[in-house]
């Protein structure tokens, strides 16, 4: 079993939320995640958004530390912080597993309140990225965050975890113009973005 990284908070068809279990670090943005959904059933995802914020959600976070403090220090003198603050992200559902059998279509049932979320390890992000037919619902995904900055994201993220995989690369880049190809500020950015050379 892969690194459990967090719970579902809230869920629906098209997004999931889920609480970090680690203060002010949620996943990378554009990682693949899982969640089981039952049985042998397991969601995939990829990470869209990540905040961290008051646990009262009428009341914002303040300043706790003085100006000559460090980062770090504020925590370790202030470890109540953990109760007034926590980590969250969302993930949008991409595709889904059935035993052995993978799908690349938005998951007919969403994960379960409550349910853990964990990280993909390298083969199975290889795995489930070797077909790319997920772009296409990410790309058009209602997304908290600008999309072609979530599918830059995924893309270099998904090309450290095969190996830094050029070939994969460039074929994931040519779909994604093909998404974007209406829309060319948005193309470019992805593009510039994702370039190894950059």
């Amino acid at each position: 079993m892969t690194e459990r990284i967090g719970e579902i908070i809230e869920t629906d068809s098209f997004t999931f939320v889920a609480e970090s279990f680690a203060l002010n670090r949620p996943p990378a943005l554009g990682s693949l995640v899982k969640a089981q959904a039952g049985g042998d059933t397991w969601v995939y995802g990829v990470v869209a958004f990540g905040e961290t914020v008051s646990v009262d959600p009428g009341r914002g976070a303040m300043r706790r530390s003085r100006p000559d403090a460090y980062d770090e220090a504020v925590y370790t003198r202030h470890p109540e912080l953990e109760h007034l603050l926590h980590t969250k992200f969302t993930v949008i559902p991409v595709g889904s597993r059935v035993g052995e059998r993978m799908s690349q279509r938005i998951p007919p049932q969403p994960p379960p309140m409550h349910y853990s979320v964990y990280a993909c390890a390298p083969d199975e992000v290889r795995e489930f990225s070797e077909r790319r037919l997920y772009l296409r619902t990410l790309a058009t995904a209602q997304l908290p965050a600008p999309v072609e900055h979530v599918l830059a994201a995924h893309l270099t993220w998904t090309y450290e975890q095969r190996g830094r995989d050029e070939a994969w690369l460039e074929q994931a880049a040519l779909e994604v113009a093909g998404l974007l190809q209406q829309d060319v500020e948005r193309l470019l950015a992805v593009l510039y973005a994702v370039d190894p050379e950059a």
